[in-house]
């Protein structure tokens, strides 16, 4: 019996090591999954984090300590030339508001965590020296026990250029607001003025005076007639493009003097052109109005000159075409020679025209995806205007 009783108690002693070992071994199992498992999961986010089309950059100390390939393509570089490295000597100065500081990026960034910031703006600098606008949004972490940034990058660059631009065109449309008003008050002013006066003329039975005045009143209206037109042409040339194509400059530059040949007798300019001018892309009408203004600027400006000429032709900066439009007339100061270009900015206030020409060429030109300037040494030696079409 108690042999029996012992046999029995040597059995369960036997399925119970069994069982504790199949459960042992189910849980060990279990935890083999489980661990296999969280290594996949771990794979697949460092997959994500690795091949995210964002830029993912961590910082631990104020070092690198990782980030994503594109990061790699954001900053022009690779791994071992982000990793271990601090912001700042990536990004040396940060720009906020147009102002340039020493300090560094971690610190930039704690301070705009304390102050409840999450996404802010600065200019950071590429691994090939080249800077760019930047949008990061940060987030505080732990990483092995230590507290690290994540932050992600995005390139803003366009849009910051974009913003630029038309805070640029908001500057030019009030400074264009403000010289309209202020020209075209001149002019009624007259107006006002010699209609008072053609008033007590009558009165007074001074006849003659009147007509006099009437006819300054006429050259007020006309002043400001020529204004508006101007005026309106410079609003299209920024709107209103004709259909772009091939431009023989050589048929255009002589149908331009051709329109011009009564002007040109009567100055005594020699002009002179270059052959086989080559050709350019873009609307024809316009470019012809760059050609004719630069014309009749030379010519208004050609002084006292005995023997006033001028030379159109081409010469090469580098492997880009530069048209010129060159004169031996009164030159202009250095000093002055972004402002010709300005709205109304005549620097002889005697002279012909509205001050809407060079304004209006520049206008243009810009639009073709070019750039003008002048080249003159000063009064008396002649200027040279220079444009190029297309970038």
């Amino acid at each position: 019996m108690s042999e029996t009783i012992y046999g029995s108690i040597w059995i369960v002693g036997i399925f119970g090591i069994v069982i504790g070992r199949r459960r042992l071994l189910g849980y060990l199992n279990e935890r083999n999954m489980a661990e296999r498992a969280l290594h996949e999961s771990d794979e697949r986010l460092n997959t994500l984090f690795m091949e995210s089309p964002d830029v993912y950059l961590v910082i631990v100390d104020g070092i690198f300590v990782e980030c994503n390939r594109a990061a790699e393509v954001m900053l022009r570089g690779d791994r071992k030339d982000i990793i271990g490295k601090p912001p700042e000597l990536l990004s040396p100065e940060f720009q906020p508001d147009g102002k340039r500081s020493s300090e560094s990026a971690e610190q930039i960034i704690k301070e705009a965590l304390c102050a409840g910031n999450k996404t802010f703006e600065w200019v950071h600098r590429r691994l090939d020296g080249s800077d760019f606008f930047v949008e990061v949004s940060v987030s505080s972490m732990m990483l092995d026990g230590k507290p690290a940034l994540f932050t992600a990058w995005r390139d803003i660059t366009e849009r910051k250029q974009i913003e630029q631009e038309l805070q640029a065109k908001n500057t030019e449309m009030e400074r264009f607001a403000y010289t309209v008003s202020h020209d075209l008050k001149s002019p009624l002013i007259t107006i006002q003025a010699y209609a008072d006066m053609i008033k007590n003329n009558l009165q007074t039975g001074k006849y003659e005076r009147a007509q006099d005045d009437m006819k300054r009143i006429e050259g007020a209206a006309d002043k400001m007639t020529s204004l508006l037109n101007d005026l309106l042409e410079l609003s299209r040339a920024g709107r209103q493009m004709g259909e772009p194509s091939l431009i023989d400059m050589n048929r255009l530059v002589s149908d331009v003097l051709a329109q011009l040949t009564g002007v040109i007798k009567q100055s005594l300019v020699d002009v002179v052109v270059q052959p086989d001018l080559p050709p350019v892309f873009g609307d024809h009408k316009r470019i012809a109005q760059v050609v004719q203004n630069l014309i009749e600027n030379s010519i208004k400006h050609r002084g006292d000159q005995t023997a006033p000429n001028l030379e159109i032709g081409t010469q090469l900066d580098g492997k880009k075409c530069v048209f010129f439009v060159k004169d031996n007339g009164t030159g202009i100061d250095p000093h002055h020679h972004e402002r010709i270009f300005g709205l109304f900015n005549k620097l002889n206030t005697n002279s012909e025209g509205t001050g809407v020409g060079l304004a209006l060429v520049k206008r243009i030109i810009e639009v073709h995806g070019g750039r003008v300037w002048v080249e003159s040494e000063g009064e008396g030696f002649g200027s040279c205007f220079c444009f190029t079409v297309g970038s």
